[in-house]
């Protein structure tokens, strides 16, 4: 083997295994290479050395959310690796299949959660109100109660048991941020041209089954106590609804776009009413109660939302209403004016306090439709970090085993309200008649917007 030539006089030459590089002498010449081969590396020229991933960046800069989250989607496919030898203009193909697998699998999963919670709360009210039955042999059974104790199942077991199907698909860890005053105010008037819309589709939907007959749920709400009917919707509803329907789906769905995961919950929390007359009021609620979790991520504006929702939808409106005998009126009216004009002024109290109920209602509901239109290109989206394709995301959110099972459950749900049997008015249910009353109250009884 050929040794290496000698630097010039008083310098030191090379050695091969410190400095496998050429070096220039003083005077600009190169001292020789050794004659052994260069090691090579231990990939192929051809194949590009593999370089570090970069840290995880939001698709979108202003997205709020912190990388505390690994940005790793379930592997119910192959590795995102793969995706690195693939042909150039096959690998935005193969991360756009991926990313849909991987949504499909977990609203699949949110499917599957609802529909454990419908089956545990079917199930927990007939117990217990069958036991409730049973124990007041044969006496009248106050609605209030009845309400109580057929939803407690609902609340204190079939939702929080629905957690160990929801921590199957991890959640997006988010920024959280604060709404003022005037947002939260403006959100809530925008609610009652939504909330009144939505009625009025539900109520003309549902005429041709009902006809003029009272609403079995708004038998029960109007013959209830108040304290009753406070604790289940403007306590209990609100925080275990929002709870589910907001933090549980929202949180582990948003980061496949922020639009589906609000119209999905939306969907969701409509179909779980159980009936007409509520489901399209409580979709239209939904998505503005989804919208203010989503730019907040703070759950208890939402909750407050909705508790104010209801308590004016399920407390002070049935407190308006029977200040004023209707049936009294009618007859009244039926016998001749002078009838009519002294039974007027008989319910001179209750008639002003529902006329000015009307009127600020009304006031309201202008003001709200003018909010609507005036800010309608100021409710802000950002794209999230497995933002969907355009057009794809409700298509790949219902797409799925889960979640199309849980549509028909829930379509199931809200034909069989308009057909079933309905609650006596009186207030109170006779033994005999809780077995129809009871799986009614199952369909229709909690969720009240």
């Amino acid at each position: 083997m050929p040794q290496p030539q000698q630097a010039p006089q008083g310098q030191q030459a090379p050695q091969f295994e410190q400095a496998p590089q050429p070096q220039q002498s003083p005077q600009g010449q190169q001292t020789p290479q050794s004659s052994l081969p260069p090691q090579q590396p231990s990939l192929s020229p051809q194949q590009p050395s593999p370089s570090p991933q970069p840290p995880y960046q939001p698709a979108y800069s202003g997205y709020p959310t912190y990388p505390t989250c690994p940005p790793y989607l379930p592997q119910v496919f192959p590795p995102a690796q793969f995706a690195q030898v693939l042909p150039q203009q096959w690998q935005a193909w193969w991360q756009a299949k991926r990313r849909t697998q991987a949504a499909k699998h977990d609203y699949s999963i949110i499917g599957w959660a609802l529909i454990l919670i419908i089956g545990v709360w079917l199930v927990g009210a007939s117990l217990v109100t069958v036991g409730v039955a049973l124990s007041h042999n044969g006496e009248n059974i106050p609605t209030g109660l009845l309400l109580l104790l057929s939803n407690l199942p609902l609340y204190a077991i079939a939702m929080p048991l629905s957690l160990l199907v929801f921590r199957n698909v991890p959640r997006l860890a988010t920024k959280r941020f604060d709404m003022s005053p005037g947002t939260f105010i403006k959100l809530f008037v925008a609610i009652v041209p939504i909330m009144y819309i939505g009625a009025i589709i539900g109520n003309l939907v549902s005429a041709p089954f009902t006809g003029d007959d009272q609403d079995t749920l708004e038998s029960a709400l109007v013959n209830t106590d108040y304290f009753s009917l406070f604790l289940l919707i403007c306590v209990c509803a609100p925080i275990f609804e929002e709870w589910i329907f907001r933090k549980e789906i929202i949180d582990r769905t948003r980061k496949y776009g922020e639009k589906t995961a609000i119209v999905v919950s939306a969907l969701c929390f409509g179909l779980f009413h159980g009936n007409v007359r509520q489901f399209f009021y409580a979709f239209g609620l939904g998505l503005i109660l989804g919208y203010m979790y989503v730019r907040t991520s703070k759950l208890w504006y939402s909750m407050l939302m909705h508790a104010l929702v209801n308590l004016n939808g399920g407390v002070i409106s049935i407190w308006v209403t029977s200040q004023v005998d209707d049936k009294a009126l009618m007859r009244a009216m039926e016998q001749s004016n002078d009838a009519a004009m002294r039974e007027v002024q008989r319910q001179m109290g209750g008639l002003i306090i529902v006329g000015v109920y009307v009127l600020i209602m009304l006031a309201l509901f202008i003001a709200g439709i003018v909010i609507l239109v005036r800010n309608r290109k100021r409710f802000v989206f950002f794209d999230a970090p497995e933002q969907l394709e355009q057009g794809t995301g409700v298509k790949t959110a219902l797409g799925n085993p889960g979640m199309i099972v849980f549509l028909v459950v829930g379509i199931l749900m809200t034909i069989s309200a308009l057909v079933m049997s309905k609650i006596p008015a009186e207030g109170s249910f006779g033994v005999d008649d809780a077995g129809s009353a009871t799986i009614q109250l199952q369909m229709l009884g909690t969720l009240i917007g």
